[in-house]
Parts: structure tokens; sequence; C-alpha cells
């Protein structure tokens, strides 16, 4: 199940990107024939290779309202409950993505094919997601995600990264009724057996 996982996360890429091409290079269209990158599919290819080939993960923390930097190493089990967060929405689920448009357009500076899904309501909690390819459109790069999530008093926002075979990062700010602010980052890296 994991292999199979793998290889249809890696021939994901290619696939979308001639699925572009044919469409034309930028494009908004939110009918349910679109197909959108499938983010989801991509994080739990990643997973399950961590499950399978990593020999240590390490989880860094720093508490920016501190300034306490503090590293640990965890099981595979607490890698797997820090990455669900990437996995909390499925904007590739036919009855999520018609609230999402997408931009796809070649990025100069990072020198990406970028994928970009914004919310077309502000209330969403995911209001974005950008997906960066190479240029060739082979090889996954990065996944970033932009959270808002309201809970009681306090507004979070979530900031969060993924970095194909190498780490994920999840940085939240909260603001509470008061005007005060906590701000956390969590940085998680891998290390594959040799």
């Amino acid at each position: 199940m994991k292999k199979s996982i793998l290889l249809i996360t890696l021939s994901i890429p290619l696939l979308l990107l001639q699925d572009c091409k044919s469409k034309g290079k930028n494009f908004t269209e939110t009918s349910d024939t679109l197909k959108f990158f499938p983010v989801n599919l991509y994080i739990k290819g990643q997973i399950a290779k961590v499950d399978s080939l990593a020999s240590t993960i390490y989880k860094i923390t720093i508490n920016n309202n501190s300034g306490v930097k503090d590293t640990i190493t965890i099981n595979k089990q607490q890698f797997n409950n820090l990455a669900q967060d990437f996995l909390a929405y499925d904007i590739s689920d036919k009855h999520i993505h018609k609230y999402y448009k997408e931009n796809v357009f070649a990025d100069e500076t990072t020198q990406s094919l970028t994928f970009n899904y914004t919310a077309m309501d502000s209330s969403l909690p995911l209001q974005s997601v950008d997906v960066l390819l190479d240029q060739t459109g082979q090889q996954l790069k990065n996944v970033f995600f932009s959270k808002t999530i309201t809970q009681g008093d306090s507004t979070v926002t979530e900031k969060c990264g993924w970095t194909n075979d190498k780490s994920f990062f999840i940085n939240r700010v909260t603001e509470y009724a008061d005007n005060t602010t906590t701000t956390q980052q969590n940085i998680i890296v891998w290390m594959f057996q040799p």
C-alpha cells in the first residue's frame, strides 16, 4: 500500500502539468470538472515515506514570546499527529473545491510552476494553498498553507509549509480578545536511512 501511494504521488505533478498546458497557462475555473492538485494525496505519500524510511525525526519548537528554542527527537506516531494539520482540509474534494479559485503561473523568482488556490469566502478556515513544482513540472518542491481559525474569543493564524522529502513547519500566531498575542514555530525535520 505504501509503495503504491508513493508511485501515484510521484506521477501526479507531470499529469497535472499536462492538464494545465492543455487549458492554458492561467485560469481561474471553479467548476466541478476542474482537477485541483491532490495535496492530501501528496502529503499522505510523504507521511508513508517517512513511516517506512525515516531513521531520525526532530522537532524544533521556537516560542517567540519567550525566545525559548527547544529541539527534541520524536517518534513516527508523534510525527503523524503533527502532520495531520496538513490533512485537515482537502480542497480536491468536489464538495469543497468549488469554494476555491485556482491560478497557475510560472514564477521566475522561485523558478517554479505555482498552483495557487485561494478561498472565495474569507470565513473559510483554509484561506490559501500554494503548490510549487520545478519548472519542468516533474518534481514537487513545496506546499504552503495559510489558515485562519476562530476559537472562542481568540483567532489563530497558521502559516504552514512542506518541503519535499525534507521537512515541514507550522507557524502559529494566536490573538486573544485582550489584545495579547502568542507566537509559536514548530519545525519538523527528518533524515532517511542510508
